[in-house]
């Protein structure tokens, strides 16, 4: 079933799919609504919340960790992450991985504004730590859509590879995700870390 096929179920008419669309564009702006919002694209109370339910219940199910996963390459992460990613302020993710590079935790370290997300390096690398992670890679959005990393994000994922050799702990990349991605590995702007 298409979601827009799921969105005239939900809603119970065509005409009012049709004018809920037209209103966000694209469906997944939907989970940014308000119930007020809802309701003002002509929705009753009782059917916008059962929208805002599905979208919720959607949006969890989309945001489920990769557990057990392990990821070829920086567009396998941008693909199986760039829902959880899309996000209206900054947020830095951190995920743990054992020896053969599977996703033992995910864990969200901090949240930040519409621009930017301030992360230190012991809020890294000690849920690294206690996760026993072998290595990490980095992942943060830009909520303006542009994956461009900035000299700040450089200057931080440089630091963060000094810090994950020290201990231990290196960092393998950092994903930047906004209309696309930029790997920094991929782009040659990490130093230390391990290629493994």
């Amino acid at each position: 079933m298409t979601p827009y096929r799921l969105l005239v179920n939900i809603i119970g008419s065509a005409d009012r799919a049709h004018d809920v669309l037209a209103q966000y564009g694209e469906l997944h702006k939907l989970r940014d609504a308000s119930l007020d919002d809802l309701r003002a694209c002509g929705l009753p109370i009782k059917t916008a919340r059962r929208l805002q339910s599905a979208i919720e219940l959607g949006a969890r199910c989309a945001d489920k960790p990769c557990l057990g996963d392990s990821f070829a390459g920086s567009y396998d992460l941008y693909k199986a992450y760039k829902g959880k990613m899309n996000q209206r302020q900054e947020v830095f993710v951190l995920l743990c991985l054992n020896n053969r590079n599977q996703v033992i935790d995910e864990i969200t370290v901090a949240k930040g504004t519409v621009n930017e997300c301030p992360v230190q390096a012991r809020e890294v690398f000690r849920p690294a730590i206690l996760a026993s992670a072998a290595r990490v890679i980095l992942m943060h959005n830009h909520p303006s859509g542009d994956p461009t990393p900035s000299p700040h994000d450089v200057a931080l994922t440089r630091r963060l590879c000094e810090v994950g050799e020290m201990v231990g702990v290196p960092v393998l990349d950092h994903i930047v995700f906004g209309g696309g991605y930029s790997s920094l590995r991929d782009l040659g702007l990490m130093t230390g870390g391990s290629d493994d």
